[in-house]
């Protein structure tokens, strides 16, 4: 029984692979890792206060930047980058110095590859899948936040006696359900117009390299081609749709099908203008239909009218004018505001749908 007491033990919490974080859990002596754990408040483990996050570095030589919470007593959660060689390197040196490595299949890896209803999954396992799907370090901080967060305002928000109390808590939560499930899946941003507008440019030039078909030719893009950046560091989706007209080539008809589907599904629209030719009445009806849409002036640097008075959107594909201006107003119009630090919120479905079940049971 004393040997189980002594024994310290360290595992791999997030599944193998592309992502922005990995977590590892260390149970046992928590002063292991203060032999490769410097805090920036220089504080050692066992001062640390029980779920604070506390950034730090690990390694005294080409250190890596992470983030360590002790979860109680006994328990350490470190959370890395989410590359093999931050991961090999932390656990290369807890095993180095007499932590024994854990292997073991867990729920929510079973979870991921759909062998396990989501029903079975403890928060703790699920927000570790979140930290293995976000792919931005900004996204990351806030589900770490919230791992600790959420899971204890929900159940102060079930045992509360207060029915108006609760109401008003799981509302509060409710407010930011949207924000918070885009943390793993990006918001989505379709580019859309007529043909040969420049969107495929326009898209190269906001994510930094050509992932579109670009040819002086309407109707090249055949097909909806999606890119995943990140913009002020949250994930961004720009998809780069057909041109919107009528044609009876099958191909070119097919991928404008799929251009409007993934319209419908957009977070944001941006309607790319000519800037040559102006708006016109389809585009004009088209941005009105939907709400959260940008219209944007491209090739301005080709116009020979001047919109900039007028507080229009103008950039230039080519010359790249406009852009940092144009990715500014994109996560303006996206995230408008970021929840509190203290505020807790949903970012899953099931947690989502938690809330949602505990305010029908709340009165109005």
């Amino acid at each position: 029984m004393n040997s189980a007491l002594k024994r310290t033990t360290v595992e791999l919490l997030t599944p193998r692979g592309r992502g922005a974080v990995a977590s590892i859990r260390v149970c046992g002596d928590v002063s292991s890792i203060d032999k490769f754990f410097s805090a920036a408040n220089q504080k050692s483990m066992q001062q640390q206060p029980i779920d604070a996050i506390r950034y730090g570095l690990w390694g005294a030589t080409n250190s890596e930047d992470l983030v360590c919470v002790r979860t109680d007593d006994s328990t350490v959660e470190i959370h890395c980058h989410g590359g093999a060689a931050a991961i090999e390197r932390i656990m290369k040196d807890l095993i180095s110095s007499g932590v024994e490595q854990l292997q073991r299949e867990r729920t929510f890896e079973k979870s991921s590859a759909g062998q396990v209803d989501s029903s079975e999954i403890s928060f703790t396992e699920e927000f570790q899948l979140c930290l293995q799907q976000v792919t931005t370090q900004k996204a990351a901080h806030e589900v770490l936040r919230q791992s600790s967060l959420f899971p204890k305002s929900l159940k102060e928000a079930q045992t509360t006696d207060d029915p108006l109390l609760r109401r008003s808590a799981v509302e509060s939560m409710l407010r930011w359900a949207e924000f918070g499930q885009h943390l793993t899946q990006p918001w989505k941003v379709v580019l859309c117009g007529p043909p040969n507008v420049g969107k495929s440019s326009l898209i190269n030039s906001l994510v930094g390299f050509s992932r579109s078909v670009v040819f002086d030719q309407p109707g090249t893009t055949r097909d909806v081609v999606t890119v995943q950046t990140a913009l002020k560091g949250w994930p961004i989706e720009f998809s780069d749709t057909a041109g919107l007209r009528q044609t009876d080539e099958e191909i070119e008809s097919a991928g404008i099908a799929k251009a409007r589907a993934t319209i419908e599904a957009a977070d944001l629209l941006l309607m790319i203008v000519d800037a040559q030719n102006g708006v016109v009445e389809f585009e004009k009806q088209f941005a009105a239909k939907n709400q959260r849409s940008l219209i944007v002036f491209n090739k301005i640097d080709l116009a020979s009218n001047d919109f900039s008075e007028a507080g229009q959107i103008c950039v230039s594909a080519t010359t790249e004018q406009g852009i940092q201006e144009l990715a500014t107003e994109i996560v303006s119009q996206l995230i408008p505001a970021v929840p509190p630090k203290t505020q807790a919120y949903p970012v899953t479905p099931r947690q989502v749908s938690l809330l949602e079940n505990l305010l029908k049971e709340a009165p109005e």
